[in-house]
């Protein structure tokens, strides 16, 4: 099943086995399947320290814990739609 088309990104499948390496990281955006908010992994708020605090999105179904570098989402992993930046591209 196809992504939900954002302009600027390509869709690279569901959850994180659709990510460069079968993982969290390495993906350039994260979608909520509820509000549809993007997330960049570590590219959330920053604590007193300075480093990346845990958030979530407008509806909190997508959750961030940067300390576990990984999201969470209320519908389950595979409802994470996975994008790269167009830019990403490998010939761009």
């Amino acid at each position: 099943m196809p992504g939900p088309v954002v302009p600027g990104y390509r869709f690279l499948g569901w959850g994180p086995s659709a990510t460069p390496g079968g993982g969290w990281g390495g993906a350039a955006a994260y979608r909520c399947p509820r509000c549809g908010e993007m997330f960049v992994l570590g590219g959330g708020p920053r604590d007193e320290t300075g480093r990346p605090a845990p958030h979530s999105c407008a509806c909190g179904c997508l959750r961030e814990d940067p300390d576990a570098g990984r999201f969470g989402c209320c519908e389950g992993d595979d409802a994470v739609a996975i994008y790269a930046h167009e830019a990403s591209r490998p010939g761009r």
